[in-house]
């Protein structure tokens, strides 16, 4: 319970400090919402396996436009073609593959691409955040944002690199919690440590002057 309505911290924090005019900020509050209502879906006893994994199947492409818009700018203008190019393709591939074989069929193979997909992005975008921050790299949004959401997704690929038939479309359904409570909890855990970071990045920025 509380992993699903931490994502409801930093966007209420992001209001209350009034930050929100920023790019990554907003993107960052998209993102927590989006987080928010997947985890709310995760929780819903009323919906079976499959409905979750519709709706998993819905936001996940939404989560990757945001992830990469967010840190599509600290990269190289040709890195920047390459990713749209590739984030197209790959959005087209899954979209077409659920289409033909069923929005409700689970995909751990999926999922795991996108996580390996996000954290290259996420690794080539690195050396631009920090160069960029320099001293101040504790007071970029986008160096906590990187570092919560690496966190989870290295704990992610541990999982489901023990455990093939994982997947975070059913993460909280009855059946995977009772046959994997201590796999569950793992990611529940590195939830939360995720969310943690996004609420420091968001605690320690400092808006420039006239911003």
């Amino acid at each position: 319970m509380v992993a699903t309505f931490l994502p409801l911290v930093p966007v209420l924090l992001i209001f209350l400090r009034k930050i929100y005019l920023k790019e990554s900020i907003y993107l960052l509050v998209i993102l927590c919402l989006l987080s928010f209502l997947e985890g709310l879906v995760r929780s819903a006893p009323s919906l079976t396996e499959e409905n979750q994994q519709i709706i998993h199947h819905i936001l996940l492409p939404l989560l990757l436009l945001v992830y990469a818009q967010l840190f599509r700018s600290n990269l190289p203008e040709s890195g920047r073609s390459l990713l749209n190019i590739l984030l197209t393709a790959f959005l087209s591939a899954v979209i077409t593959y659920w289409s033909v074989k069923g929005w409700e069929r689970t995909t751990p193979f999926i999922d795991i691409l996108s996580a390996i997909a996000l954290i290259l992005l996420i690794l080539a975008s690195l050396p631009s955040i920090i160069h960029n921050s320099q001293l101040y790299i504790f007071h970029s949004p986008l160096f906590w944002i990187a570092g919560g959401t690496l966190f989870e997704l290295l704990l992610y690929l541990l999982v489901a690199w023990t455990c093939p038939s994982f997947s975070p479309g059913t993460l909280t359904a009855s059946s995977l919690s009772a046959q994997l409570p201590e796999k569950t909890l793992f990611l529940a855990l590195a939830v939360l440590a995720r969310f943690a970071l996004y609420t420091i990045g968001v605690l320690t920025y400092r808006p420039e002057k006239g911003s």
